[in-house]
């Protein structure tokens, strides 16, 4: 959210809430401004705002209803009506079904491509709820990252299970078929759970993948500062780049020199 009307709009329900002063809020502007944030996160991440109230006014300006997930009981079944990977990729909680309609909570009201891509993966109507980015992290972090393998613990069962094959010239070399083959396979797409799985526990801003000559490098940024991470093995390069651009709804044949 970037746009000075929508944040205008947004902060005079802070400021009528009682959420915020006047000169909190006009303060926060200036400050997330400076530093290339997103406003309404830059007010719930410096304690101007408390997350539920956040969470109430995008509601409000949003006009969509709002949810608690303190105040509610998550039906774990439901969560496997939706895979772990866009659970995470879009801060996202099943909350309830009711016969084609199914309700969700969004810890990113803005995030537009969401819903569309819930709808396409359930066929159900999809209602979205606003949540508190925290409360969603927090379900995330105990149904999605609970139930999803540790990346060590992966990367060690792909090694004595032989299932690394490629070599680096053969991966330059495979077609478009085999591309996407590689990128459906088993242990990349526990590989690229466990390493978003791992950002959003870590409160990561950043995932970096960087591949170097003869191996690839796993990094996190948290709070500004790069830390490295166990990293996938060089060969599974190409597989990992292909199964990102498949999540990303990207062409997966389209390389860069």
């Amino acid at each position: 959210m970037a746009k000075v009307g929508t944040e205008n709009r947004l902060l005079d329900i802070l400021v009528r809430r009682g959420a915020a002063s006047p000169d909190d809020v006009e303060d926060a502007r200036q400050k997330a401004a400076t530093a290339g944030e997103r406003l309404e996160k830059w007010l719930v991440e410096k304690g101007v705002v408390e997350p539920e109230e956040m969470a109430a006014a995008l509601a409000e300006y949003l006009d969509m209803p709002p949810i608690n997930l303190r105040h509610f009981s998550v039906d774990e079944g439901l969560l496997n009506i939706l895979p772990k990977e866009t659970m995470s990729m879009h801060m996202v909680i099943p909350v309830m079904r009711m016969k084609d309609r199914l309700m969700v909570a969004l810890g990113d009201p803005f995030d537009v491509v969401a819903v569309d891509e819930l709808h396409a993966i359930t066929g159900l109507e999809i209602v979205p709820m606003v949540a508190p980015e925290t409360q969603v992290t927090e379900y995330l972090q105990r149904f999605v990252q609970e139930s999803t393998e540790g990346l060590e613990e992966i990367l060690k069962d792909v090694e004595e299970a032989d299932e690394v094959e490629l070599g680096q010239e053969q991966q330059e070399d495979m077609s478009l078929d085999e591309m996407l083959q590689k990128a459906e396979d088993a242990p990349v797409i526990r590989i690229v759970n466990s390493i978003l799985v791992e950002g959003i526990r870590k409160r990561a801003s950043d995932i970096h993948i960087e591949p170097l000559e003869k191996s690839l490098r796993l990094r996190y940024r948290v709070d500004g500062v790069l830390y490295e991470s166990p990293s996938p093995p060089k060969q599974l390069q190409g597989a990992i780049t292909s199964r990102i651009k498949i999540m990303g709804n990207l062409d997966i044949a389209e390389r860069r020199v």
